[in-house]
This record gives C-alpha cells, structure tokens and sequence, in this order.
C-alpha cells in the first residue's frame, strides 16, 4: 500500500547525527536515506502522509465509532469494544509527525529560500491538514517547539522533548498557517511551480485556496461549544470568501489500479477481509429514510439484494454488507475537504446564528450536492429532497436534521467521528460489551511520547473530551 511508498519519502527528513571520531565519520550515512531532497518529493511525501492519516486506520477506527462500520475481527473487533491502548496509536503519530509534518516544514523552508510561493502556500496548508487531524484526535499536541530538527543537524541542536501546546493553541496555529498558505497562494506564480508531484490539487492555487477556506470553516465551527456565535460568524466569512462552485471543488485522496496505490478501504478489505464491515446503524437510518445513496454505500448482503450492518455489541460477518463499490474500488476517491461539508458547516452556522432562509438553502444544496457526486438520478433525487430537504422551524429538530444528513454524507471521514463528539448527533447507543460506557472522546497519547518525551501531555483516559468537545 501507499506506506510502502511513504517510507521513501520519509528519508529526505530523517534527522543526520555527528560522528564520535574520525574513524567513524560518515560510516553512519546509508546511502539509502539521503540528508538531502527535492521540493517536489517533500510535496509527494507529505501529501502521501496526509491521504494515510485520512483515509487509512484513524479513518477506519473512527467509522467504528460511529457506528457507520463494525469492526467484526481481530484488533478491530477490540477497537469496537473501545480498548484502544497507547501502543495502538505509535504508528497513526508517527505518520503525521515523522512523515508529513516534517516534510510540510522542509518544504516551507525550502520554498522560502528558493522564492516558490506555492510551495510554500500549500506546505501550509497540508501542515494545517495535518495538525488539524493530529489534535482532533489526541487534543493536546507538540507543535510551536516541534519539528525542530533537520538535515545535517547535530542531535545535541535538536529539540528532542517538545512541550505539549493546548488545542486552543493549536486551533489559533491552525487558522494562521490557513491564512498565510492563502495569501502565498495569491502571488504571482514564481521560482518551481508544483504539478504532478500534487497529487490532490495537481498544482492549481485557486483550488488550494479554496481548500484552504473550507478547513478555516472546519475548524471555526469546531468551537461551537465554546462561542457559538463567533463560531458561526467566523465559518460563514470563511466560506463566504472561499467562492466556492461544486463538488469539483473538493480535496480528495486519489488513488489508482497500481498495487502501490490502491484505495485503503479496497486494499484493506482484500488483506483482512471480514474484519471491518459495514455498522447497522448506518445502514438501518439509511434504510429508513429510503436513501437511494446505500447501494453505493454498501454490497448486497444476499442474493436477494438485501443490505444489512453488523448489529452494534457483536462481530457478526454472515450475510452483512461490505464498503460498496463506490468508495472501496481500487482506484475510488476518498474525500478529504468537500464543497458538500462547507455547504453543511453553512447550514449550521447559519441556523445557530437565526439565518434560517440561509440554513434552508445550505442544508438543500449539501444534498442535492452530495446526491449528484453520486450521480443519483433526479427522480430519486427529488423523492429524497421532498422527504427529507426541509428543515423544521423548530431549531433543535433542524440542527438534528442538518448533522443527521452530514452523518451520513461524511461516510468514512473522521469528520463524523468530530461532530459527533462536538454535537452528539445523530444520536448514538455505546456498545454495551465496551470497556467504557461512552463512545471515545479521543485516543490515547502514544506510548513513545510517554516514554521518550519528558514534556508530554499524556492522556490515557478516551472518556475525556478535548477542549472544543467541552
């Protein structure tokens, strides 16, 4: 898979160490793992770190959480139960750290000096990506005194023991990493300009800037709990000035036939089959509201057509759905940043600020949005939106309505996982056979941050929720 891959961009950041003597000098340098590399493979390499971290195990752990995917089998099987341990979570860490993080900072820098200011602009960007996912799920985390290292620096110069930032912090970070990424991204076009080596946007600006806009929506509305209205207010500016048009709009992990790049969820179900399947609680709500989208959600359970989840509490594998065609062929996109979760953040923003004409119009556009990148047919569509695109003029039942629906489109995106835990819509039941009787606020700091980071901030607790879900 594309870890495989991952690892050959990992070296250009691999940190260089001094000699003891000269005896030794240079015999600690594989000719392997250059101390040197290119801009376009720090784009490469970091871009491969960001569609890992969302599209492959954080992904996956989070459906379960859901309950949009059941883990039937082996360690998801536990994962489903909610004991999640700190060694479970080293390698997710280490691919947002190790690889992209360190990656998007080398190529900031080198774009810097070199006069690239694209490069630059979407090193930004892919590093707020990836802090965004890193302190959604571990809340606290290492980010103003990290990534201090590099090439060809001595270990006694590097910042070996970063302090933990609060996510208050990380989230200003965040916004501000955004906003300089755009306003690099709106200068002229100098020094190298990616292409190929931007396997998300394929080099276009205007597209990035749009990204770019939508996460600063995202993580605006993230603190609806702590300022609902300057919440609101900060997402609707965001995607007012984001211009955005359609779902070609979107961020999306692209993928091919090549047994190096395959989808994770393909590539995943085809090593270990039967270990994730598809959750009851998706597939009965989708049921229930007759949603023509769960053909392409989920594979027919039996010869008879029918779709059917995992019951929550149990493993249960016979005649159960799989992740349809649609999102789990070899090359199927994942999406990442959407037009249709701006359009649903919109529908949000507006209701808790009392737009409510704005909220209608957000919340039908999302749908209808989300219905065509699905290539729904317009009969089924206009059944479905006479059913179920009208908000309710009471505002609890709305927001219910709005986050019930972005639930479903969101399928197999962490940021379900980050709306349930911020809302706690649609309503979710616990497993009654987990080992906590809450669905998990977080996950657990990592072990080698524990042992190996003095200044860590360490959680072990997943029933404690991170600072915007308070």
């Amino acid at each position: 898979m594309k870890k495989k891959v991952l690892y050959l961009f990992l070296a250009a950041s691999l940190l260089g160490s001094g000699g003891c003597n000269d005896f030794t000098k240079d015999y600690d340098i594989s000719p392997n793992a250059p101390l040197d590399t290119t801009m376009p493979l720090l784009m490469s390499g970091t871009q491969l770190s960001v569609i890992t971290a969302y599209t492959g195990n954080l992904a996956r752990v989070s459906g379960i959480f859901t309950q949009q995917l059941a883990g039937t089998d082996q360690q998801y099987a536990t994962y489903a139960t909610y004991l999640i341990t700190e060694s479970d979570t080293e390698n997710e860490f280490n691919t947002i750290y190790q690889g992209g993080l360190i990656n998007a900072e080398n190529m900031i820098k080198r774009g810097t000096n070199e006069n690239s200011p694209y490069y630059i602009g979407i090193g930004k960007i892919l590093k707020a990506m990836l802090l965004g996912i890193a302190t959604d799920v571990f809340g606290d985390i290492p980010n103003r005194e990290a990534l201090k290292g590099g090439p060809g620096l001595a270990a006694a110069s590097l910042e070996l023991n970063p302090s933990y930032d609060p996510q208050r912090v990380v989230l200003e970070d965040i916004q501000t990493l955004l906003s300089e990424g755009i306003t690099e991204l709106g200068k002229p076009a100098a020094g190298l300009l990616p292409s190929s080596d931007d396997f998300i946007h394929g080099g276009n600006a205007a597209s990035w800037v749009k990204t770019a806009y939508i996460l600063k929506a995202r993580y605006a509305n993230r603190l609806s709990k702590r300022d609902a209205t300057g919440s609101a207010t900060a997402a609707l500016a965001a995607i007012d000035q984001a211009g955005l048009i359609d779902n070609d709009d979107d961020a999306n992990a692209l993928f091919t036939t090549s047994p190096n790049s395959l989808n994770q969820f393909y590539a995943f179900n085809q090593n270990r089959r039967n270990y994730v399947k598809m959750g009851a609680r998706l597939v009965d709500l989708m049921k229930t509201l007759n949603d023509p989208r769960l053909p392409f959600y989920a594979t027919p359970a039996n010869v008879a057509g029918d779709y059917f989840g995992t019951p929550l509490g149990t493993t249960e594998t016979r005649a159960i759905s799989d992740i349809g065609s649609f999102y789990a062929s070899p090359d199927s996109p994942i999406p990442m940043v959407t037009y249709v979760e701006a359009k649903f953040i919109e529908a949000e923003a507006a209701l808790r600020l009392g737009q409510t004409a704005r909220a209608q119009t957000a919340y039908a556009d999302a749908i209808i949005a989300h219905l065509s990148k699905l290539e729904i047919g317009v009969t089924q569509r206009d059944a479905y939106l006479t059913a179920n695109g009208t908000l309710s003029t009471n505002a609890a039942t709305a927001f219910n309505q709005i986050m019930t629906q972005k639930y479903i489109a969101n399928f197999l995106q962490i940021e379900a996982w980050s709306d349930y835990r911020r809302t706690k819509q649609p309503p979710l039941t616990p497993d009654p056979t987990g080992v906590i009787s809450t669905i998990p606020e977080r996950l657990p700091t990592p072990q080698g941050e524990r042992v190996n980071n003095r200044n860590a901030t360490v959680v072990s607790d997943l029933t404690t929720p991170v600072y915007w879900a308070q």
